[in-house]
């Protein structure tokens, strides 16, 4: 009794420990693809944001005019954008025309050149005609998602517009979703592992306690306990059809194995 308890608490574990690491692969595969979405949605967004101001035309007639009252026509955009939004345009010389955000580290440079950080950044040829939309990395800890647009005028560069959002609502979102997910997948796993137990108890109920294995040591068992014996033995089922003969049987009748299976009052007409 014992080792039939032992036998099906480590049937269980197993089954369960596999059932855990499968649904933790799933789990981290969706998390993964979810946080790519996350990130595709919002640099989808920000560059729909920065194609629409480069468009504009009293923007790009300004820009290149480097008419530093371009700010002004500007807020028509900046106070429609969410929070966690900001937007800055330079010239082509990277000179400052809007900064928005009062906590910006160029806020309040208008007219003033701004660096962009290409250290870490793949943004060399946004002077150059190419745009730039991904996680833009600095320094701290103040990544955002831009979109870079060059803003042309007569097939000739005059600026960059770049819209961008924070990192901190990103991560906030992805926390929310990891989450979600996290719960999700925890309740299914528990459920599983539960339904799992019910199963194999049940399962094991129905064969007497023993696990399949022991069962298949069993009839081997009794298979050689049953040839090893000097008299004829035969079983047969409620339709009286052979389910069993032994060599000394066999050998007493000159038999055949192939009788197994068929009705035992065929085989033996005067029984």
């Amino acid at each position: 009794g014992f080792m039939r308890k032992g036998n099906n608490n480590l049937l269980i574990v197993l089954v369960g420990t596999v059932m855990t690491v499968a649904f933790l692969f799933l789990a981290i595969y969706v998390i993964t693809e979810e946080f790519n979405h996350i990130d595709k949605t919002f640099g989808e967004e920000v560059e729909n944001l920065a194609r629409i101001i480069k468009d504009d035309e009293n923007i790009v007639d300004k820009l290149k005019n480097q008419d530093l009252t371009l700010h002004l026509d500007l807020e028509q955009y900046t106070e429609h954008l969410p929070e966690s939004y900001y937007l800055i345009v330079l010239d082509e010389t990277s000179k400052v025309y809007y900064t928005p955000w009062l906590d910006h580290p160029v806020s309040g440079d208008l007219g003033k050149w701004m660096s962009l950080d290409n250290q870490y950044n793949d943004i060399d040829g946004i002077y150059e005609g190419d745009s730039f939309v991904g996680r833009y990395y600095v320094s701290g800890s103040n990544d955002s998602i831009r979109a870079f647009l060059p803003v042309f005028k007569d097939n000739e560069q005059v600026g960059i517009v770049c819209v961008a959002v924070k990192n901190s609502l990103i991560q906030d979102i992805k926390t929310d979703k990891f989450i979600k997910i996290g719960v999700a997948f925890g309740i299914g796993l528990s459920l599983s592992i539960i339904s799992l137990i019910g199963l194999t108890r049940r399962y094991k109920s129905e064969l007497l306690g023993y696990a399949p294995a022991q069962i298949a040591m069993l009839y081997a068992e009794n298979n050689s306990v049953i040839e090893q014996i000097n008299e004829g033995i035969i079983t047969v089922d409620e339709k009286f059809n052979i389910t069993r003969v032994n060599k000394t049987l066999l050998n007493m009748f000159e038999l055949k194995a192939d009788v197994v299976g068929k009705p035992v009052f065929e085989t033996f007409p005067h029984v």
